[in-house]
């Protein structure tokens, strides 16, 4: 604590208090001088070791009825993270239509998708120039999340870019020595919604592109017209391997921003579901990665296990992909009688089953030659924005669970698993480690469960149904609910959960409706598979394979 405030006065030295102020303990918000902006950044990153840059998120304040003291059109929110000592810092500029950006991709190498995707998005330039579109087709015209563009605008692709490796290379000024090959979409180890090419000199990868957008849901602009209750069920849709660990995150970030706190019991619930997907997630992920290197089996195993699991949701909520299972304040409703003890001996039965897997998979000599390949330098991952799995799997000791941890996460007992090389090895033995870990933190929570009223946040939770049944005014309260919806003050939030992939952000602006003014996901996939280039440069084109799947790249996360 005493180091962070060292550095903060450090900053507020360098920037003076009516630009820096401490939002939250631990939260900074820096509001940046445009023609200062690139001298600010390498303070903050060579000075005060903001390190890993986590999002850029751009906002239209055309519509803003208050709060736009600025009176410029737009903001860009710069999310950077001090690894050391877990300070955030938001970074705020403001700008009008004319004016353009300093690029940072000199300082963040993992900025370059983050700066598209807002010049995609809000048509902000970057060093006066336009960036390559990233989420929208070629031929879109405008910008999606800019106020004034029509959301029933359809606007159709005539000429899409060729699959033929000529002339997609010649487009791109990619070099045009070398053999190209297109192994997505139709390859299954990219699962159709990802294209992948890669320049071959022999097995050797030369260069590789790569294109996203192809499963672009709109998800950010469709939450500005929902009331908060309604977006739980489009988290889903994000990363659909671990769909309660998105409820839980944009639940927790409505709540922060709503400076409310929920039930005990609710806290409870939510940490064994998130930790029930993350199992899920893991298995999904490690399953892939045996059937696409060889050992179709493997996903047999892996998937049973999830399927043991999945039951356990379905028990609950009717749903296993999709739950929808938390509600602002609290969760849908609570755990139907005997769910407890199921639960239990299931944890049991999975533990089992770990092991017989790690026996069958971890000290195959066949299954270390497949893996042992692609590594990544710990600094070169955090310059690419990695978290989660990918990130602890270079070395580095970097969980929210952990470092910033809410609910009752800093109450249970349990290990953060390492690797040390960061390649395909150590990301299998990672996630390993981190469903035995997780089914350990269930144990503890589910030994220790709190009792009592599930959903207590007033004017916020559902009345209980026995309530409304018998009381006017409970039923009242209900519609006025179901109707409206809540209302949320005007202000703020980044709030992140550590998610099966990594960190899950969300950045929320509320103008004090009913609805939110802007929705930004911070998905974990997203520098991940940026990355992908680099990492497999020099490489043979079955190390490709077996990084791509050890990523982990979600397309709904990704593309959102």
């Amino acid at each position: 604590m005493g180091n962070s405030r060292e550095l903060f006065q450090k900053c507020e030295d360098q920037f003076g208090n009516s630009r820096l102020t401490e939002y939250r303990p631990m939260e900074w918000v820096l509001v940046a001088d445009l023609e200062k902006l690139q001298e600010d950044f390498s303070f903050l990153k060579v000075h005060c070791q903001f390190n890993l840059l986590l999002d850029i998120c751009g906002v239209d304040n055309l519509s803003k009825k208050e709060g736009n003291l600025s009176g410029k059109r737009f903001e860009i929110n710069y999310h950077i993270l001090n690894l050391e000592e877990h300070i955030r810092i938001r970074v705020k500029v403001y700008l009008d239509e004319k004016e353009s950006l300093p690029s940072i991709t000199a300082l963040w190498k993992g900025a370059e998708w983050f700066e598209r995707e807002v010049w995609d998005m809000y048509g902000i330039l970057f060093n006066g120039r336009p960036k390559e579109r990233i989420l929208t087709h070629h031929e879109f015209i405008g910008h999606p999340l800019r106020k004034d563009f029509d959301p029933k605008k359809r606007i159709p692709l005539s000429s899409p870019l060729p699959l033929a490796p000529h002339d997609t290379r010649k487009l791109r000024g990619l070099p045009e020595d070398g053999h190209w090959l297109n192994i997505d979409p139709s390859h299954p180890i990219t699962k159709g919604a990802l294209r992948v090419m890669v320049n071959l000199e022999g097995e050797k990868i030369k260069d590789v592109l790569l294109e996203i957008g192809y499963l672009h849901r709109g998800f950010e602009k469709l939450c500005e017209g929902l009331n908060y209750n309604q977006i739980i069920p489009y988290t889903d849709r994000l990363n659909y391997c671990s769909a309660a660990l998105n409820n839980i995150g944009w639940c927790k970030a409505v709540e922060e921003l709503m400076e409310i706190e929920i039930s005990e019991r609710a806290k409870a619930l939510r940490m064994v579901f998130g930790e029930l997907a993350r199992v899920i997630d893991h298995l999904i992920s490690l399953g892939t990665m045996a059937e696409d290197l060889g050992a179709p089996t493997g996903l047999w195993f892996f998937m049973e296990l999830r399927e043991r699991i999945s039951k356990l949701f379905t028990s609950y909520c009717g749903g296993s992909v999709n739950p929808s299972l938390t509600r602002v304040g609290g969760m849908s409703h609570d755990l139907p009688l005997g769910w407890v003890n199921d639960c239990l001996n299931t944890v049991k039965s999975v533990e089992h089953s770990m092991d017989d897997l790690s026996k069958m998979f971890s000290q195959l000599p066949w299954w270390m030659d497949k893996t042992r390949v692609c590594p990544i330098e710990a600094k070169d991952a955090i310059e690419w924005g990695f978290t989660g799995p990918c990130l602890r799997a270079c070395g580095i000791n970097y969980d929210l669970r952990k470092v910033s941890p809410y609910y009752y996460y800093g109450d249970v007992e349990f290990e953060v698993p390492l690797g040390s090389k960061g390649d395909v090895y150590d990301k299998y033995l990672v996630r390993m480690e981190e469903i035995r870990q997780s089914l350990k933190i269930i144990t503890q929570v589910l030994d220790y469960l709190p009792v009592g009223r599930l959903n207590i946040v007033d004017g916020v939770s559902l009345p209980e149904k026995s309530e409304v049944y018998k009381d006017k005014k409970a039923l009242d309260k209900y519609r006025s609910l179901i109707r409206d919806g809540i209302k949320v003050k005007p202000g703020e939030i980044y709030s992140a959960i550590e998610g099966a992939n990594g960190e899950l952000g969300f950045y929320i602006q509320s103008d004090g409706g009913n609805t939110p003014y802007r929705v930004k996901v911070r998905p974990p996939c997203f520098p991940l598979f940026q990355s992908f280039s680099e990492i497999v440069k020099g490489n043979y084109l079955s190390d490709a394979y077996a990084t791509l799947v050890s990523l982990n790249i979600v397309p709904g996360e990704l593309d959102r």
